[in-house]
């Protein structure tokens, strides 16, 4: 019984910091007089094929508009991707609307697997060395090494979204943001 308890109690504080972790990656995208556009990685579901999408978050505002006016309301846009990225709703994406109504074609769509996503603590540190320059692990505004290869790019920028850095693009330049969170 008191393993039982035990593991309840271990299961639970896991939701809970999976939980502020997303809070808090959520809090960031949605920072009021904060002016960035955040590339999201969102689970998708296209043509009845399901996978990841990474488009940023001002497309991403434009597309679901035309699905509906009423996610022109951040907090409401702010649950949603948070419904999302924890499962409890689906997103379906049309590419045909999205290029019609949005007139952009900025979105990229992963379907095979991404084997940059590191679960190992030492695994995560060569990742980051890697892909952000002059890594440092206080550090919380970093610039991503624009010289790994291209077509890894939108695969690492899942695997530092899963890792809860943000990625933008400003000016030439992909700025990370990390989230501290456990």
């Amino acid at each position: 019984m008191l393993k039982l308890l035990f593991l309840s109690a271990c299961i639970a504080s896991l939701h809970v910091t999976e939980d502020t972790c997303t809070s808090k990656v959520l809090d960031q995208l949605y920072k009021k007089n904060f002016y960035s556009n955040y590339l999201l990685c969102l689970p998708v579901e296209v043509s009845g094929k399901k996978g990841r999408i990474i488009l940023d978050q001002k497309a991403f505002k434009k597309y679901m508009m035309v699905l509906d006016s009423s996610f022109a309301d951040d907090q409401k846009l702010k649950k949603h991707v948070g419904d999302i990225l924890s499962k409890k709703s689906s997103f379906f994406f049309y590419q045909i609307v999205y290029e019609e109504k949005v007139g952009q074609t900025g979105y990229h769509l992963l379907f095979k697997p991404n084997n940059l996503i590191r679960s190992k603590s030492s695994e995560k540190k060569e990742f980051l060395r890697r892909y952000i320059l002059r890594y440092n692990e206080s550090d919380k505004d970093l610039i991503f090494n624009t010289s790994t290869p291209s077509a890894n790019f939108y695969y690492a920028v899942e695997a530092l979204f899963k890792m809860n850095y943000l990625v933008a693009i400003s000016d030439g330049e992909v700025m990370v943001k990390r989230i501290f969170c456990k």
